[in-house]
């Protein structure tokens, strides 16, 4: 595919996602880290490769209102190497590099990656994306496929231009638009924010390991959080949760936003099985096809309008019990293996992700073959008293002694 061959429209969602990059940084991050000889030419090299195969990673935004379209530029992602020896690559302390922001309405790139060089020579690989361009999957996808170049082997590729839009039509036999959505329950989060409000705002992430594979991690991070969220108070707590379309509503190999979102509420009686049956229920009433009435209309909304809008309403939404955000979302990227991005001459020790920026908490859990990692970002509002730390140090300390008494359950006599 040359040049200019590939574009696709701008859905309504990605369009609100836009919205959210200018008032804060919106990106999807996926993390390698491991030890070898890699060099800023040899990677750049590979990305160049791999976004030959896969347009939509050089695209560029054009165009305004509902007419905007992602465009190929036939540019590929920029390596940039850093040097960053005090960061650990566990949260954005020591890490102002992650700062930046992709400026797509300055015609920028809505893609790069860094090649960070740590302590005792540990290497850091961080595939940097823009949310209104590419979903967790899409950066998956990209960062194997560089590996792929790396090792010199042959390309899935993927150059479908379906958007969510397309999906939501081809399944629009099985559900019907409702006029007005159900009315939504308030939520709480699953902390008390602090009084003090943060003039700019600003996000924290942590991430823990934890020894072993936690089967059904999704479900049971929800019923864990649901408990958590109960010891500060009392309501109704909600998660988002995505789910990945390609597969599952179609076979295409998209570089895009593929994603159909559900919302799920924990009941104080629920358990990881009733979770699962009211996620399954949701995917089987193809909720995950449906596409917002409101994200139609955005298409049709100046970006600044918007920008004012969820500027004025940002403290209220983020920082007080409402209907609007739910308690936070939540994120499965599945099994994976460490071989996946690993060539002759590095080796990786962890792959993983940093959730996007965006509502109360969140968090994003891979498995590995020998470990499990998680983790949670927020607003810095909610971790002002590092509440959040130790929300995620009691998340890693439950997980990881109920993963031991499964492990000696199965060895027992």
């Amino acid at each position: 595919m040359s040049s200019h061959d590939y574009q696709r429209i701008l859905s309504g969602v990605e369009r609100y996602s836009l919205v959210i990059n200018e008032v804060y940084r919106y990106n999807v991050d996926g993390i390698v880290s491991g030890y070898g000889s890699l060099s800023a030419d040899e990677l750049q090299r590979a990305v160049a490769v791999a976004a030959a195969a896969n347009p939509g990673l050089r695209v560029r935004l054009k165009s305004v209102l509902y007419f905007s379209k992602w465009v190929d530029s036939g540019i590929a992602p920029k390596v940039v190497e850093i040097n960053a020896p005090r960061w650990d690559g566990c949260s954005e302390l020591n890490a102002d590099f992650l700062l930046q922001r992709f400026t797509p309405f300055d015609g920028g790139p809505i893609a790069d990656v860094m090649l960070v060089r740590g302590a005792d020579k540990k290497i850091f690989i961080i595939f940097r994306s823009l949310h209104a361009a590419m979903d967790g999957r899409s950066v998956m996808h990209w960062m194997q496929e560089v590996f792929r170049a790396l090792r010199g082997e042959v390309l899935i590729g993927g150059a479908s231009t379906l958007t969510d839009y397309d999906v939501a039509a081809q399944y629009r036999d099985h559900f019907t638009l409702d006029k007005k959505p159900p009315a939504m329950p308030v939520y709480i989060p699953i902390v008390p924010p602090s009084d003090q409000r943060d003039p700019e705002l600003h996000y924290m992430w942590r991430t823990i390991s934890i020894p072993g594979k936690i089967n059904n991690i999704l479900p049971r991070a929800a019923v864990y959080l649901a408990e958590y969220a109960h010891r500060q108070g009392e309501g109704v707590v909600g998660f988002t949760i995505p789910v990945d379309l390609r597969g599952r509503r179609t076979d295409v190999n998209s570089n895009g936003n593929l994603t159909g979102y559900l919302r799920i509420h924990v009941n104080p009686d629920d358990t990881p099985k009733t979770i699962m049956r009211q996620i399954n229920q949701q995917i089987h009433d193809y909720v995950d096809c449906k596409v917002p009435l409101g994200a139609r209309v955005l298409r049709w909304i100046p970006v600044n309008l918007l920008i004012r809008k969820l500027r004025k309403t940002l403290d209220a939404v983020l920082y007080t019990v409402n209907k609007d955000l739910p308690t936070g979302g939540l994120v499965s990227m599945g099994q994976t293996d460490q071989k996946l991005y690993s060539t002759e001459h590095f080796r990786c020790d962890r792959m993983y992700g940093i959730p996007g920026a965006v509502g109360k908490l969140n968090m994003v859990a891979i498995n590995l073959p020998d470990v499990t990692i998680v983790t949670f970002s927020a607003p810095k509002n909610y971790n002002r008293n590092g509440e959040i730390d130790r929300l995620t140090q009691d998340f890693a300390q439950t997980f990881s002694a109920r993963t031991n008494q499964h492990e000696l359950a199965k060895v027992a006599p």
